[in-house]
């Protein structure tokens, strides 16, 4: 099995190997032989939008908590963005949907240019 994974992803199958997990979230799905692999493979977006397809209420409260701590701290949330450039830019736009229906549900920004 050791000859099958890239030389990039050696070091992360045996982190994954020690610790036995079930599931790899990685950007390099690639450098994994999924066939052989003792856990399951995810790119980054995976397993969020499979949290989302679930429960999009829960997914909608926990980014209205977010865009609240940053307001109360003076910040601009841009938590689409960021979740953009964490790879995962699937789950992005499902958040920025959430938060727009709630901005038009509940004025969550009060402002006419939301961060979003």
């Amino acid at each position: 099995v050791w000859a099958t994974w890239r030389v990039r992803g050696r070091h992360v199958h045996s982190a994954a190997r020690a610790c036995q997990a079930d599931i790899l979230l990685t950007a390099d799905v690639g450098d994994f032989d999924h066939d052989a692999a003792p856990y399951s493979v995810y790119a980054p977006d995976g397993p969020f939008t499979l949290v989302d397809d679930s429960s999009p209420e829960l997914v909608k409260e926990v980014a209205a908590s977010e865009v609240r701590y940053w307001l109360a701290r003076g910040r601009e949330p841009h938590l689409p963005r960021s979740i953009r450039a964490a790879g995962c830019p699937v789950f992005a736009e499902r958040v920025r949907c959430h938060l727009l229906a709630l901005d038009h549900q509940s004025e969550l920004f009060n402002s006419e240019d939301p961060p979003i």
